[in-house]
């Protein structure tokens, strides 16, 4: 990307999200191994399924809406 398309975003406020959005996505991680460990199937199968949700969810909210583009 050229540094004027760069310097049009919200480089702190989408820093921010997606730092929330990894926190959600390691705890989702941590359900994935605890049921592998206690052999709980239905746990790791719906962990998968949130995570392809969050990550669905992720690349929706970030590409649509502007929302991190920095106001004139």
């Amino acid at each position: 990307m050229s540094k004027e398309k760069k310097d049009q975003y919200d480089k702190e406020a989408l820093c921010k999200f997606i730092g929330k959005c990894l926190f959600i996505i390691g705890l989702v991680l941590s359900l994935i191994v605890l049921g592998q460990f206690y052999n709980i199937a239905w746990l790791v199968y719906s962990s998968y399924i949130i995570e392809g949700l969050i990550l669905a969810f992720l690349l929706v909210y970030t590409n649509t809406g502007n929302r991190f583009k920095k106001q004139p």
